[in-house]
């Protein structure tokens, strides 16, 4: 099971940028640009199982400290290629709006 399957994530898009394939998704909260690979993975189900003492968040949250998120620029460059009016930044420890008309 991958992440958008195991987490009930919302893919907004795919793109390429400087040969890493990175994908938008919501969680309903933020927007963030996470690459492709750990998206995708077919193991998030194993790797972070779903336990007695422990709700999804937790699980999501260190899902999310284990994967690889874009940078502030390169999530910018994915959400213009994408069309989405903003992501989120996993950088800036807020996760405050990147828009895409801000530049």
């Amino acid at each position: 099971m991958d992440a958008q399957e195991r987490f009930g994530l919302r893919t907004l898009g795919r793109a390429t940028v400087d040969g890493d394939e990175w994908v938008v998704y919501s969680d309903e909260a933020f927007r963030h640009v996470v690459a492709a690979e750990d998206y995708d993975a077919d193991d998030v189900d194993e790797r972070f199982p779903r336990t007695d003492d422990e709700d999804d968040a937790d699980q999501y949250t260190c899902w999310c400290m284990d994967a690889r998120f874009a940078n502030d620029d390169t999530a910018l460059r994915v959400a213009r290629q994408c069309d989405v009016t903003h992501v989120h930044s996993a950088t800036d420890g807020v996760c405050g709006m990147i828009s895409v008309d801000d530049d």
